[in-house]
């Protein structure tokens, strides 16, 4: 598990309006109607709804078909 790195932003400072990004890749751990615990990479806790999942993420584990190929190929592919 990665160790959570230091901001580069004050916490403290948190203001209406400032803008953030991320990227986690979050397991599910329970569901409780329209609750969703999940656990990112770092090993914290999130409860978020269900519509977000639903409306705003794509699954990293859910697809059509498994391409085997190379990393030239996988390039080609991109």
């Amino acid at each position: 598990m990665a160790a959570k790195t230091e901001n580069l932003w004050n916490p403290k400072k948190l203001e209406v309006n400032d803008y953030f990004s991320t990227i986690s890749y979050l397991k599910v751990l329970e569901i409780e109607g329209m609750k969703v615990t999940v656990e990112n990479q770092l090993g914290q806790k999130w409860f978020i709804t269900r519509d977000l999942i639903e409306n705003h993420m794509w699954s990293a584990d859910h697809y059509d078909t498994e391409v085997t190929c190379n990393m030239t190929e996988l390039s080609e592919i991109l």
